[in-house]
C-alpha cells in the first residue's frame, strides 16, 4: 500500500521504515472492541503501529487503551441520506484512511467495506444501532 501516491497527505514521514497494520473491527459484537483491540495489540507485536477502523459506537471502548482509531459513520449518521451518498462517502473515507496511514497490512476481524455499505444502505442495523 505504502507509497501508491506520492503526492498523498500522510501521517507517516517519507522513508519511514516502521510498519504498520490497519485493522477493521466494524460489526463486531457489543462489548467486544475493547477485547479485540488488546488481543491484536498482543497479537501483532511485529507491527510498530496498529489502527483500527470503527465505528463511533465503538469509540470509547476502542481508545480506553490508547489505541489509534479511525472511524466510518453508522446507522444513526447515514439515516435519511441516499444509497449513493452513503457508498461515496463511505468508500471515500476508507480511502482517505488508507492514504493518511498507507498501511502495510490490512487486517479484516469485521465486516469488509462492500458488505458494511450494503448493511448500511439496506437499514440492516441490529440493536443499538450494530451493524450484521
Amino acid at each position: 500500500m505504502r507509497g501508491e501516491d506520492p503526492g498523498a497527505y500522510s501521517l507517516r514521514p517519507s522513508g519511514a521504515t516502521e510498519t504498520l497494520a490497519l485493522i477493521s473491527l466494524l460489526g463486531i459484537e457489543k462489548g467486544q472492541c475493547t477485547r479485540m483491540v488488546e488481543a491484536a495489540q498482543r497479537q501483532l507485536l511485529q507491527f510498530d503501529r496498529l489502527v483500527f477502523v470503527i465505528t463511533a459506537n465503538d469509540l470509547v471502548d476502542a481508545t480506553r487503551g490508547g489505541a489509534l482509531v479511525e472511524t466510518l459513520p453508522g446507522p444513526m449518521e447515514v439515516a435519511n441520506k441516499s444509497p449513493d451518498a452513503i457508498r461515496r462517502y463511505v468508500s471515500a473515507r476508507v480511502e482517505q484512511i488508507q492514504r493518511k496511514w498507507q498501511p502495510d497490512f490490512i487486517f479484516q476481524y469485521g465486516l469488509d467495506e462492500k458488505t458494511y455499505i450494503g448493511n448500511l444502505i439496506d437499514g440492516a442495523a441490529g440493536p443499538e444501532g450494530r451493524i450484521f
